[in-house]
């Protein structure tokens, strides 16, 4: 066969199939059929069996190249293949054709074609474009394209005036092949007024290298954004009644069927709305990802998130988008998995995505009962030991089973401190100490115990070995080394506490005031330093008591037995009968507060202060405190005290001022003594003391009563 007598050429962004429908109708063929039977009669001399609109074979290529006298690149380069990089589906290899000069260029395969490409009986075109010059453009093949950003009108899909879908035939003739209706004068929706479908469509058209491309996401290629985009959009097919969806164009119509779902055989407003929606989660990125995932979950909430994005997370998260080229995607995801769930369960643990990035663990905030467990080699009740010591943090979910979990950040911290510690039993081998001192120094926080029962209740001490390090480090620093012979004035560590350890003094407390400098620790320089070789003055413990009497502002029970001038077990009667109280007994002795002894003294009189305040003998104030006219809190039978101990303040009471007798009572009233005990017989009169009352042979009355 000869070439074509009647030969055309490309229009800009013309499509293959545009270009050969116009060629057949410039050499008048009867139709398409005939033009494209024509072809395959000379493809099949050559053995070729391909689709002529959409040929994907180097050797339909060339046969067309003879035909036409173009050549085959320029073929190839209006052909839908022409965006092989950017549609190529996933997990398949990619198809190359060879030209006669050796050029070899990626062809799609049938399943990509079908996932981005309009059918070719289903197109959708500009009225205004095909205005300007009748002939199909490239980008209207593509499903991507939605809107002429020439014109800003949203494309068109079927017949205005039958309703008929529209094929590329049609829209090359420019009449519909069912009404002849004038595709140019179709009515179109303007998109103008809708900024974010003309960035939309910029943005896809970008990718196509169809004008300008839109910065999106630095570092990421615009065929790994496509796939990205496309991704989205496939799971968007069915959500129709979406919120999240675009809302222009408005869409009233009925939804595609499954069937028409599955080909991409939809309506042009359906597909736009689709196409910006997806677009969306990609723009502010990763943000507007975090939007997009939350709005997608949104109808079920509370499930995980693996179960609230159904497909979009099994079939590409955790399927399609695995590859090095999606790691953007991965990240964001994982920082999303993390913000919005923070609490690591077994479950998310035993995930593919947290075995492959162990890392990842770290960055949830809390962790349950049992992973903190496995975290710890020990057990849940190890891990409730030390929330309760607040050693950890505690949490309690708001889900349904109120579950408990802990914060992991001071789990790692706790484990990486546990595989820095040691027992009690090492403890004491490495400072040469028994179990009471190691005990001691970590009371006084000499010593850092993170396991032990005084902490967490648990059986087994566990003490830092940095702490360890710390202690013999800052003693090494303090101590002055002596020789032995000087040593003969001192006494060791242990001997010094001991002689302290009734005021309260421990190995801790010394020690823990060696190391601030408040006492000067002595060692013999031929040693090295240790916990028993510190050595301290003979005269510490006298210092250190004097010290305590003096800060503490106390007195000795034999000062204040002197004070009182009493016996210092009177002083032990007193205390146990609760009128003082010693602030510290160390040995047999007590030692009080001068601010006690004062009060004491303000408050209680002994039988010599009475008989002064009263102006009576010291025998009468015994004889008064014997029969009763006087009450002692100390003495005689309460307590076997030889010395009497009046409250002052009773005593106080029955001064020469406040008292009268019977006689003064009768001068006083100016009655007779017989009228004052006929008074007291009919209780107008109430004395205090005398027969009947106590005792006392004679009545005692207080002038205030």
């Amino acid at each position: 066969m000869t070439q074509f007598l009647c030969r055309i050429q490309f229009k800009p962004d013309e499509l293959l199939s545009s270009f050969l429908i116009r060629l057949a109708n410039a050499n008048y063929y009867d139709s398409f059929n005939t033009f494209s039977n024509t072809i395959h009669e000379y493809s099949s001399v050559l053995g070729i069996r391909d689709n002529l609109l959409n040929p994907s074979r180097s050797e339909t290529y060339l046969a067309l190249s003879d035909l036409c006298s173009i050549s085959e690149q320029e073929l190839f380069e209006h052909s839908i293949h022409k965006y092989a990089s950017l549609f190529r589906s996933f997990q398949e290899e990619d198809e190359n054709i060879q030209f006669s000069d050796g050029c070899s260029k990626k062809v799609l395969s049938r399943e990509a074609i079908r996932r981005n490409c309009r059918p070719i009986l289903k197109a959708a075109y500009c009225p205004k474009c095909l205005k300007e010059d009748l002939y199909y453009r490239m980008e209207w093949q593509i499903l991507a394209t939605t809107v002429c950003l020439h014109h800003g009108l949203l494309l068109v899909d079927e017949c205005q005036k039958c309703g008929k879908k529209l094929t590329i035939f049609d829209i090359v003739q420019g009449q519909c092949g069912k009404c002849y209706f004038d595709l140019s004068t179709s009515d179109s929706i303007d998109v103008a007024s809708d900024r974010f479908s003309l960035v939309s469509q910029r943005i896809l058209s970008g990718w196509m290298g169809i004008g300008e491309p839109v910065p999106l996401i630095p570092g990421i290629s615009p065929d790994t954004l496509y796939r990205v985009f496309s991704g989205i959009r496939y799971c968007l097919q069915t959500k129709a009644d979406w919120k999240y969806l675009h809302a222009f164009p408005e869409y009233t119509e009925s939804l595609p069927s499954k069937k028409e779902l599955a080909r991409w055989v939809v309506p042009n407003k359906y597909l736009h709305r689709l196409n910006v929606s997806a677009i969306k989660p990609l723009i502010d990125f990763p943000n507007g990802m975090y939007s997009f995932w939350d709005a997608y979950r949104e109808p079920n909430p509370s499930v995980s998130i693996a179960l609230g994005l159904g497909n979009l997370y099994w079939g590409w998260i955790e399927k399609r988008w695995l590859s090095q080229d999606f790691e953007f995607i991965q990240n964001a995801f994982d920082d999303y998995l993390v913000s919005r769930v923070n609490i690591l369960n077994k479950g998310i643990a035993k995930s593919r995505r947290l075995q492959k990035k162990p890392e990842l663990k770290t960055k949830f905030e809390y962790i349950s009962y049992s992973l903190a467990a496995k975290e710890l080699n020990s057990t849940a009740p190890k891990v409730m030991r030390l929330v309760k010591a607040k050693m950890v943090e505690g949490n309690i979910c708001t889900d349904r089973k109120k579950t408990k979990v802990v914060s992991q950040k001071d789990i790692l911290e706790y484990s990486d401190k546990l595989a820095k510690s040691v027992t009690l039993d090492r403890t004491c081998e490495i400072l040469r100490i028994s179990p009471t001192l190691a005990k001691s120094f970590i009371r006084h926080n000499l010593l850092e115990a993170i396991g032990g029962r005084t902490y967490d209740n648990s059986p087994q001490w566990a003490i830092t070995l940095k702490s360890i390090r710390e202690l013999l480090d800052n003693l090494r620093e303090v101590v002055i080394r002596v020789s032995s012979d000087e040593l003969k004035e001192h006494s060791p560590l242990v001997t010094i506490s001991r002689q302290l350890a009734g005021w309260g003094f421990e190995v801790g407390d010394i020690l823990s005031d060696v190391i601030n400098g408040k006492l000067q620790g002595y060692v013999d320089y031929r040693y090295p330093v240790t916990i028993t070789s510190i050595h301290l003055l003979n005269t510490t413990p006298r210092d250190i008591k004097q010290k305590i009497i003096s800060e503490g502002n106390w007195i000795s029970e034999h000062d204040f037995a002197n004070e009182m001038s009493v016996k210092p077990t009177t002083l032990h009667k007193w205390a146990k009968a609760g009128l003082i109280q010693p602030i510290k007994r160390v040995s047999v002795t007590n030692y009080y507060t001068k601010s006690c002894a004062d009060d004491f003294k303000r408050k209680y009189i002994n039988s010599k202060q009475v008989s002064d305040l009263l102006q009576v003998g010291v025998l009468t104030v015994q004889k008064w405190a014997r029969i009763g006219r006087l009450k002692p809190v100390s003495g005689g039978e309460i307590n076997g005290c030889h010395e009497y101990l009046f409250l002052k303040s009773d005593v106080q009471k029955m001064i020469r001022e406040n008292r009268l007798t019977a006689p003064q009572m009768a001068n006083r009233l100016g009655i007779s003594r017989s009228k004052v005990l006929e008074q007291i017989r009919s209780g107008k009169l109430h004395p205090i003391s005398g027969p009947g009352i106590d005792d006392s042979k004679h009545f005692l009355f207080l002038i205030s009563d």
